[in-house]
């Protein structure tokens, strides 16, 4: 940038900073100011005025843009925080409570975004139906009665929605199994 246009000063062509986000730089130079230096000067000088008006315009645009990334990337910059998840072992089971499968998976205590999974990553999640846990289940969503969600690298969406959510019980887990730190970001909505 060089020294006049990192000079402007935007109070000095009276430009407010939420009047340009809210109106065209073609509105915000068509002003009343603009038809008296017309009226007064010709349209020699209200078009130089307009002019510098509307360069000032685009420095500021320039100088909020470049702010916005500057911020953007500041932000991505920041070391990435991890949460440690556990594994459990959790065997799905069918009415007659048999098993049906068993998978490995996480859990996340909390609601996770599935949009900030890392890839191949699943998000289920856990139903309390009446407090004892013996009737819980486990389901691809849940509104109501969430207890807590878990991620799995195992894809059991489609069992689970042929299913409605199905009962679970928790298996005993391979002490060799390490947990996951998974980022943070997984939560944030």
């Amino acid at each position: 940038m060089n020294e006049e246009a990192a000079a402007i000063n935007l109070e000095d062509y009276d430009i407010d900073a939420s009047f340009v986000d809210d109106y065209s730089v073609e509105e915000a130079i068509i002003s009343d100011e603009y038809d008296g230096l017309r009226y007064e000067h010709g349209y020699s000088v209200a078009d130089q005025w307009a002019e510098e008006k509307r360069d000032a315009i685009h420095e500021w645009m320039r100088r909020r843009d470049r702010k916005a990334i500057t911020d953007h990337l500041r932000t991505r910059r920041q070391p990435m925080t991890t949460r440690t998840l556990y594994p459990t072992a959790i065997r799905l089971l069918d009415n007659h409570r048999d098993t049906v499968k068993t998978i490995l998976a996480y859990e996340a205590d909390r609601r996770v975004n599935t949009a900030n999974l890392p890839e191949g990553w699943h998000r289920y999640a856990v139903r309390a139906n009446d407090g004892n846990g013996a009737n819980d289940t486990f389901e691809n969503w849940v509104w109501v009665d969430h207890m807590n969600d878990c991620i799995s690298r195992e894809d059991v969406s489609g069992m689970l929605a042929e299913q409605g959510g199905m009962v679970f019980e928790y298996a005993e887990t391979d002490p060799d199994e390490p947990p996951i730190d998974m980022p943070e970001a997984i939560y944030q909505r």
